[in-house]
């Protein structure tokens, strides 16, 4: 067991300013099995969220994370998808932009 408990739903949203009824606040709620997470993750000083270690594991079942310093073994890429999902909760988290959208 980690030497912390992982932080109430409450405050993971509050931390990550997530509107209520965002995508942002469904991605928080939607990832809340740390069992996924090894012990140590509670305790890092890697600046990425629980819930967003626990939905890039989700997604990547076939990547192992090494036993120690596992929080460090997290791509680069995930601080700025967290900066971008903060930035803009609205966003639906894994979808694709349709062909007629300007922005791609």
């Amino acid at each position: 067991m980690p030497g912390k408990k992982a932080p109430s739903l409450d405050n993971q949203i509050k931390s990550a300013k997530a509107p209520k009824g965002s995508a942002l606040e469904r991605v928080i709620h939607d990832n809340q099995d740390f069992n996924l997470l090894s012990p140590e993750e509670f305790d890092d000083e890697v600046p990425l969220p629980l819930w967003l270690r626990v939905a890039w594991r989700k997604q990547h079942p076939d990547i192992s994370m090494p036993e120690k310093n596992a929080g460090e073994a997290y791509p680069e890429v995930l601080s700025q998808i967290y900066e971008r999902m903060v930035a803009n909760p609205d966003l639906e988290w894994g979808t694709k932009p349709s062909d007629d959208d300007p922005s791609k």
